[in-house]
Order: structure tokens, then sequence, then C-alpha cells
């Protein structure tokens, strides 16, 4: 979606509005000049504004990449001022100064004589530049003040095809598109029109000399209404040919008359690259990270922890939960790992107008996708998962067609320049696990290896897959998956067998990690000398018991079983082996046919901890695992390219004490985790060159 918001006045806006209306596909407004909010009483006051509008406001615009616009004007609340009528003087020069698109806003307020005369003089001065004209009409009485407004207009010999009447609504429309001008429709939450009501004018009257505007201002008011009026348009039926007319041609085709309206990239423009610092704003990118070549570790929390599973839902969590994370996390741009089921996999892959809407919604919140989860297929908040969540599997062709999906579909979400990653399940659970199997699973992702060096051809967007070890699974550990991994790259692998290292690496886990007692160093060592990059990372904490024999310690452990999800547990010995239970209250002995782990040496559960949380005494979390996870993999080749996805999936499944109680304190909860992880394992990194061993308790309240 392109589009060039004819009337808006960015004056009144931050720089964080021009950063949201690029990401919905802003690349172009227009900024009238308008009443200030309290009366001016100098003309002096009103060539500043000018000169403003002229020059810092299109430098500001240019920053984040936006081209801008103005109209000049005495506009028709201050044209009742006697003192300011010298104003009148000022504009013809200002007529002729380049990005000056139209004369505007010029029009009615009260409909007094003294707005009859500037009206009419401005409306010469259009004449005599040869500009097109931007007419306000007023809020009282509108539909009277359109008929004198195009009473005037037909007086002043300005052909109809030069004007554009601003402002309208159901009552006047038909008059304006009777007279031959462009119609212009303000869209507002709570005032003027709102997106339904503009999508019935759009099916009533065409999309001919119609035009849509978000005109933000000082009040309650929204720079993304154009985008939004573009998914409600697609929504009813519209072809994002009939959005494309209305949002971008047809402003193109008004201010075009101009000569003046400039429309290619704006140079030296790098999306997704920091403003100047001449701009300034007290939020943060979604990353700090920067690797020996500048590369960025990006950061982004997954939402796997959120429930919906249809487009709706998933739109619905992102103005639930992401965008209030992000401002809860004080963060400019949030980086978010989507979970999309297989079926929503599908229908996105097979829609580019619900893509559309997905990606308004992701930039209508400040939101960025570079990683998607997917691990789990569907029904991942179902009452019972467990083993149910390694189904289909890599031997099953519906496995590798939902991770192609997910690609393609990625592919097209991706911020220029950006690679997208997306972590996979590593391979099955381990039984039943046959040669057959195997060899079908290593097509598969030959297959996949293929698919994915088509797609970079193809769009030009580099898309990896993750391979995420799980205790209990067909690679259950980082050497299981690096020796599956390696042994099939190698030219001796005939072509529908060889996997490539560029599109296939490794997801690691830091929960799972800790679960299976390995060094971090020393895994993230065997994924690098393997030839394999480390393509992902999932920050996660696993639960510890440090002595399972300590008063209270199997109570204290206990209250983390539940039922819906699968709690693998591992105790190290004094002989350095490690002993596996499948979950928990196995590991715990919930029978006497089950006696459970000897509870001889400590324990690792697989719950994933929130980041920020200190479990109380006798547990703990193993955030130390995991900041030195990240020191390991952010010092390796590509280490900075690595994505960094927050994923504590079982907030839901968390015992009554630390339980989230309802949306507000989730969304508290996961900002806390962010910031925790941006401050220990980004900016602190950065600053010591290894990842800070400061406790997460007290970092944040």
């Amino acid at each position: 979606m392109r589009i060039l918001d004819p009337h808006i006045h960015m004056t009144s806006r931050t720089t964080d509005d021009y950063e949201a209306m690029y990401a919905a596909g802003v690349r172009a407004v227009v900024e009238p000049a308008f009443w200030l909010g309290q009366p001016r009483t100098s003309v002096g006051s009103f060539t500043d504004y000018f000169d403003s509008l002229l020059g810092w406001e299109r430098f500001r615009a240019a920053q984040f990449g936006i081209r801008h616009h103005a109209t000049i004007a005495l506009n028709p609340k201050e044209a009742n001022d006697p003192r300011l009528r010298e104003v009148l003087a000022e504009v013809p020069r200002y007529l002729l100064k380049d990005g000056v698109v139209a004369v505007g806003e010029v029009g009615y307020d009260s409909m007094t004589p003294e707005e009859d005369e500037v009206f009419a003089a401005q409306l010469q001065m259009a004449h005599d530049a040869e500009l097109p004209v931007l007419v306000h009409t007023p809020h009282r009485d509108k539909l009277a003040g359109t008929r004198r407004t195009l009473d005037v207009v037909r007086e002043s010999g300005l052909p109809p095809e030069r004007v554009l009447v601003d402002h309208l609504n159901e009552t006047n429309v038909e008059l304006v598109r009777d007279a031959g001008a462009w119609a212009g429709f303000s869209i507002y939450p709570d005032t003027k029109m709102d997106e339904d009501r503009m999508v019935a004018l759009l099916k009533e009257y065409g999309t001919e000399r119609m035009i849509v505007n978000s005109a933000a201002d000082w009040g309650r008011s929204d720079p993304l209404k154009t985008a939004k009026t573009g998914r409600a348009m697609l929504a009813a039926g519209f072809t994002d040919d009939d959005v494309d007319q209305v949002l971008w041609r047809n402003p193109v085709a008004f201010y075009g008359q101009s000569g003046n309206l400039v429309l290619d990239p704006v140079p030296g423009f790098t999306e997704g690259a920091p403003p100047t610092p001449a701009s300034s704003s007290r939020a943060r990118p979604c990353s700090a990270a920067r690797g020996p070549e500048g590369t960025t570790m990006l950061l982004s929390y997954c939402t796997n922890v959120h429930p919906s599973e249809d487009l709706d839902g998933v739109i619905d969590q992102l103005a639930r939960y992401a965008g209030p994370v992000r401002e809860a996390a004080g963060l400019d741009t949030l980086g978010v790992g989507l979970w999309l089921p297989a079926e929503l996999a599908h229908r996105l892959d097979s829609s580019a107008e619900d893509r559309e809407r997905l990606r308004a919604a992701l930039a209508e919140h400040r939101l960025q996708v570079h990683t998607l989860n997917a691990f789990p297929y569907g029904g991942f908040h179902r009452e019972v998962v467990k083993l149910a969540v390694y189904s289909p599997t890599w031997a099953e062709r519906a496995r590798l067609d939902y991770v192609l999906a997910c690609a393609r579909v990625l592919a097209d979400l991706l911020p220029d320049g950006v690679p997208g990653s997306i972590s996979t399940l590593p391979l099955a659970w381990r039984a039943p696990w046959t040669r057959a199997d195997d060899d079908e699973a290593t097509k598969a992702f030959a297959t996949l290896s293929a698919e994915l060096r088509e797609l970079e051809r193809r769009t030009g967007r580099t898309v990896r897959i993750a391979v995420e070890p799980e205790p209990g699974c067909v690679l259950d550990t980082v050497e299981d998956v690096v020796a599956w991994l390696a042994a099939r790259t190698g030219p001796e692998w005939p072509e529908d067998r060889r996997i490539d290292p560029e599109y296939v690496g490794v997801c690691l886990d830091t929960c799972h990690l800790a679960v299976s007692f390995a060094d971090p160093a020393g895994a993230v060592r065997r994924i690098t000398d393997a030839g394999l990059r480390v393509v992902k990372v999932q920050a996660s904490a696993a639960l510890e018991v440090a002595d399972v024999s300590a008063p209270g310690a199997r109570d204290a452990v206990g209250r983390f079983v539940e039922k819906r999800y699968l709690h693998q547990v591992r105790e190290l010995t004094a002989t350095g082996d490690v002993l596996a239970s499948d979950d928990l209250p196995v590991a715990l002995g919930d029978t006497e046919r089950r006696p459970g782990l000897p509870g001889e040496g400590p324990w690792r559960v697989h719950f994933h901890v929130p980041l920020h949380h200190e479990p109380a005494p006798p547990l703990t979390a193993t955030t130390q695992v995991l900041r030195d996870a990240v020191a390991a993999v952010r010092a390796a080749p590509h280490g900075a390219e690595a994505h960094l996805d927050v994923e504590t999936y079982t907030w839901s499944v968390l015992p009554p004490d630390v339980l989230p109680d309802g949306a507000d304190e989730l969304v508290t909860g996961i900002a806390a985790e962010l910031r925790w992880a941006r401050e220990n394992l980004l900016i602190r990194a950065d600053a010591t060159g290894t990842a800070a061993a400061t406790s997460p308790e007290g970092t944040y309240a």
C-alpha cells in the first residue's frame, strides 16, 4: 500500500508518527498552513510559520523517508482578524517556493464578509500562480458553507479540476462532485468521518476524484487513518487498485497540477537506519547490540505466548499486547517473533490482501517482523499439548509445506535489508523414528534449501531456517543437531539430499541448552567449527534445583507441574552423566511404577521462566547460561546477525503467585523481560565486551 496523505498537520505530530507512517506505507505528505490553536497577532508569526513548513518540517520528514510538501494561505479562522490582513501581501512570494503545491487552506470558518474577501483574494492568487486550491469547509452549517464555497469558486473562474473541497461528509459530497471539483474527506477517531462511513461513500460514488486524508492535528487524531481506510476498503471488497487510486493516484493527480510534487525516494535515506541527531525521541529502537562490522543483533519477543490462531485474532493480539508491550518497554520499534499456525500461514501465503492487513496492523503499532516461530503446527494453547507439539514431523510433507509457506510470508513482511529467520522442530520426538523417516527428513531439508535459494533469487530477501534442538527429540542436544546437519552438507551428498548451510542453521534455545547441562561457549564453538551458523537465539531460562534433597525443594518445584506442556527434566550426576526424565511429574515420581529421578544431583527443568523473574529459594533460574550463550554467539562468525527472540510461552501456566492477572499484567511482564534482555544481553555486553552477570533481581522493579 503506497500513500500520499494529502492533508496532515505534521507540525503538531512527533517524529514517532513519521516512523509509523513510513512503516504503514506513507511516502509523501502535504501539510496545509492552518490555525495553530491560539490567535497570532503579527505578520512575523506567520512568516516564521511558513518558513518552518518549507524548511524544518521538510527536513524532519526526510529523515524518515517521507517527501514533505505544503500549501500556503491565510486560514479562514484568522481571516477575521484585521491585524493579520497584511499576511495576504506575503503569501504570493511563498507560493513561488519549492515544495508548495497549492494555495490553502482557504474557505470558510464562520462565513463572515471578511472571510468572503480573503477567500476571493487567495483564489485570485492561485489563478495568478497557476496552482491548485485546497478549500476548507466550515464545521458549522456545512451544507450552506459548501454551497457558498462553490459559488465563490465559480465566480473566480478557476477550473473546478484545480479545486479540492475538503472535510466533506454525506451531506455535501454530491454538491462537490456535481460541480466537477475534487472531493476530500478527513478521517478522524471521533469527529468528521470514520473509515466505515468513507467506505460507504466510495461504494455509492466510486473512486474517481475522491481523496482521503488523516488531517491529523493538535486534537484527538490519528496519522494512520489513511492506511486504516485502505484496509477497510480491502475488507469491504475493493481491489488493491481501488485503494491505490484513492490513497495515491488521486492526490498525485490533484497536487501534480502544481508541477512541484516530488515523489522519488529521499536521497540517502535507508529504511531502518536511525534518524540524524537533529531529530529527537526519548524512546529507543528495538535493538542495541552492534557487531564488529556494524551489524545489529535484533531483539524481539515471540507471540506464541498468545493463543490466537486466525488472522483477526493475531491482529487483535498485536493491538492488545504487542503494541502496549512496545510502549511499556520504551521502544521506538518492537520486533515480534510471530507464531503463525499452519492454517494461518497457508492463508497468508495465498492472499496478498491478508498479508497487507497484517502488514498494516504491524505498522500501526510500530512492530517489525524479522523472525517467525514455526515449531508448533497448531493448537499450541489447547488444554493438553504435550507430545502433540512435535507433529507433523519432518518426515511428513505437511511440515515442509508449512515452513515454506512461512518463508514466503516472511519474505514479504521483512524490512528492507534484513534477513529473516524461522525456527523449527528438531525432526520429531525421538520415537517412533526410523531410518526411512530420517531419509525423508533429509530430502525435505534439501528441498527446503533449494526453495529458499530460489526465494532469495526471486525476491532479493534471505530467509534462513533454524533447527531447534530440544530434550527428548531426535536431535536432543546442540551436538546432535550439528552432527546431523554437518553430515548432510558435503559434496558427497546427491543434490536431492544435500542441505545448504547458507539457508539452514541452528536455533539456540537457551532453556533447552541449560537443561542439557551443556557449556554455552563450547556449544556455539561446535556449531561454527562445523561450518554452520547460529541463525537465532531463543532467549529463555530454565528452572533449576541445585539440591533436590533440600527441605521443601520437591514441593517447590512441584508447584510448576501443569497438564498443558511437556516439562522435561535432566539431572547431573557426580560423574558428569546426565539422567533424563520426559516430564516433571515423572521426574518427581508420580507413581510406584515410575519412581522418578534419584535427586542426588542438581535438576534443570524445561519450564521457561520469565527472564527478569528470580524464583524463590530453593529454586533458581539459568539466566547465567543465557548470558554466556548470547556472549558466545555475538563473538562468533555472523553472531551479530543472529536474531534474539524472547520466548517465554509459559506465562499462562505459571504458579498462581506469579501468574499474570489479566492482559495488563501480562503486558507489564513481557515488557520487563524485554528491558532485562536489552540491558543485560545487549547494552551491558556492548559496554564490557561480555554478557553482564548482574542478578536480574532488582534490575527492573
